[in-house]
Parts: C-alpha cells; structure tokens; sequence
C-alpha cells in the first residue's frame, strides 16, 4: 500500500512538470505575482515561467505585520524595485496584462517612468491597470508632509502610455481622498483602445481630453468616477466616440459635472446607436437631462440609476412634476433591465421614477430595486407600503417582474 501511494504522488508530480508552458501560465493568470514567485525555487524551468509569466499582478506586493494586516502596518515588500526590473526590464515577451499597485513616496518618478515605458514600448501590454497612492505611517509626519506637497502636482505619465499600438484596455485609479491632477501630453494615438476607466482624478483642459477621446477610435468602454472637470462638457468626451461606444459608467457627479454645464445643450450630441449599457449617478435636480440623454441611445438594454448621496428631492411627481411628453426609442425597442440603486430608504420619489420606466417601457423584462446590505434595517420599516404601491402599478409589459434586493 506504501508502494501504491508513492507511485501516485510521483505520477501526480509527472503530470505538473510535463504540462506546456501555456497551460502553466494560463494556472498563473489567476494568481498574483507576489504568490507566483514562490514558484521559482521548484526548478529553473519554473523560474523562468515565473519571470516570462504573461499576467504580471503586483497589487498585493506588500509585507502584512503581526498586528492582523491591517493597513497602516502594511509596507511594500522590500526588493519590490529589484523584482519589478527582473520581471519587467529583463524580459521580452508580451504581457498580456500588468496590474501596478504603486506607492509614490517610495518610487521616484524616473522609475516609475522607466517602468511604464518598457511595458508599453517593449513588453507590448494589452491590458494595464495602475493604482497611485501614498503609505501612510501614522507615526511619521514626514510622510503626511511629502503626500501634501506631492498631490498638488499634476501626476505625469509618459508620453508612450498614449501612443501605445497594443493597449486595450487602461485603467488609471488613484487612491487619494481627493482627485489628483493628471498631466495629459499633447499627442495620442490609442488605435486598439476598447476600455478606458479613470477614477479619482482631475481634468483642466478640455480641448486635450476632446484630442485624447477622439484619438481612440475603437473604443468601446468609458467609466469615470471620483473625477472632477474644469471648463469641460460631456461633447468633449462623447462627441467623437458616440459612434463605437457601448458601456458608459459616470458614478457620482460626473454626470452633472459634464451634462448639465451652462450653455451645453444634450441635443448637440450625436446619436448613440451602439450604447448598450448604462450605469449613471442621478440627483433628482438633473433627472430630466438624463431623460433628454436617453432619447440618443435607441439601442439600450441595461440602465443602473444610483442615487447620489446628495440626492436633492424637490419636486412633487404627484403634480406631474415629470411626465415623458415623449417616450424614449430604446423604451420601445431594447430596453430590457432596470436597476435602481437608492440610498437608506426607499422614497417617494424613487417611486415615482420607478413608475416612469414601469409605464412606458414596453419590452421591459426585470426592474431591480436595490439597498445597501447595511442599511436593509431601514426596508421592512419604512418600504412596505411603497413596494406594494409599487405592485400594483400598470405596466407597460406584461412580463416585467420586480425584484427587491
């Protein structure tokens, strides 16, 4: 029995080492690097898939002290700069995807720099997703000083980063409390770009975000979040991409922020006929501008309204205060999901919009109707009266069904 059970442990051990490098470095794909290099001291081989591995996810890179991982006692692994010139500066090969979770007050600008550039011009990334931040010592203000007068800067990023021939989809994140600067260059030329997501950070000029936007000409997935914008309107952003966009995400007061500035008019915009997905933060103040807008996505299916959290509730839908003098295409033709996300309680007015889409969206399939997990105390005290309110209200499909999350 001894015997047996060595010699499936030894087949066992075959099958591994006798796996091509793909199939190894798919397996790595779902792992993250920091986890990926306590593999390189099986054998030489599995070094060198390690260091050639085509997913190269740094955002665990730290080192979690005793005191339960908590975050202000987490500092990046030492050797981090040593490891990212291995893996990054040593090899050739394509990287399909690179995650960098990177802390400024402990990599200068010229080596994030240098980073950035042999991924972009010479490890050809598909994929890159970039988080800039600060590690905070609580017991250091020299870190508290250096963050200040760092976030009053404008965050450069090479010039290559916007003129890549391989990248696909970039993700740029800061993870300040406040939006951070960005220094867009004056040339782009993003001709694969499909996703583009920024959160968290601050645009001035919009005559550089319209050249940025109307280079990308197959882009198809916008989200921006935690973003602030100066003299910028959403034509700057969407005029040049209305035709190949499909996903938007705008969270918190982006919409506002970019639709409703002084003298924009939404008609202006062109039509949206590949828009499919809509994920959008709404005040109650700017609803009929988000109406407006989906008169111009004819062909859309999915809708998610979030409630901002300075939700401002003036108006009275009992008088007809909101009334669709005429109904949108899409609540016609594609319209199929509704998700309304509210916050603390569900209140007359979320009612009243939900009664908008119930009403006149005819191929309506499933409305949704969401609370945050946390705050579910508040549903079976303040909701019930509303949702069975809610029931009874004629629909414009038969088949809609409703859910309460």
């Amino acid at each position: 029995m001894v015997g047996v059970k060595r010699k499936r442990c030894t087949n066992s051990m075959d099958v591994i080492s006798n796996m091509p490098d793909e199939i190894l470095h798919e397996i790595q794909s779902n792992l993250t690097f920091k986890h990926i290099r306590r593999t390189t001291s099986v054998s030489k081989r599995f070094n060198r898939l390690a260091m050639s591995t085509p997913v190269v996810d740094m955002s665990e890179w730290w080192h979690e002290s005793d005191c339960e991982g908590s975050y202000c006692d987490c500092v990046p692994w030492l050797g981090f700069d040593e490891v990212m010139d291995e893996v990054i500066l040593e090899n050739e090969t394509t990287i399909k995807k690179c995650v960098l979770d990177i802390f400024e007050n402990f990599y200068d600008q010229k080596m994030i720099t240098k980073w950035i550039t042999k991924l972009v011009e010479r490890r050809k990334v598909q994929e890159l997703k970039l988080f800039f931040g600060f590690h905070i010592n609580n017991e250091d203000d020299a870190d508290y000083d250096f963050m200040e007068r760092t976030v009053k800067t404008k965050l450069y990023i090479p010039q290559c980063l916007f003129e890549s021939p391989t990248l696909t989809s970039l993700e740029l994140i800061c993870t300040n409390d406040s939006p951070r600067s960005l220094r867009l260059p004056k040339r782009f030329s993003l001709g694969k770009l499909k996703s583009f997501i920024v959160i968290g950070f601050k645009f001035a000029n919009n005559n550089l975000i319209s050249q940025l936007f109307s280079n990308c000409p197959v882009l198809e997935e916008v989200s921006l979040k935690d973003c602030t914008f100066e003299k910028t309107n959403a034509g700057h952003i969407f005029g040049s991409i209305s035709s190949t966009v499909k996903v938007v995400k705008l969270h918190d007061s982006i919409f506002k922020d970019l639709f409703c500035v002084d003298g924009f008019e939404i008609s202006g915009l062109p039509m949206f006929y590949n828009l499919v997905s809509l994920d959008i933060t709404f005040d109650y103040d700017n609803i009929g501008k988000i109406f407006d807008f989906l008169h111009l996505v004819p062909n859309l299916e999915k809708l998610v309204f979030r409630e901002s959290t300075w939700a401002c509730k003036t108006f009275d839908g009992g008088n007809g205060a909101w009334e669709l003098s005429v109904v949108p295409r899409c609540f016609s033709l594609n319209l199929k999901s509704v998700t309304l996300k509210y916050n603390v309680r569900l209140d007359p007015e979320m009612i009243y919009v939900a009664k908008l889409f119930l009403r006149n969206a005819i191929v309506l399939q499933k409305m949704t109707l969401s609370n945050s997990k946390l705050r579910r105390v508040h549903l079976e005290d303040n909701n019930s009266k509303l949702m069975e309110e809610l029931q009874t209200v004629p629909r414009g499909s038969a088949s809609c069904q409703i859910e309460f999350i």
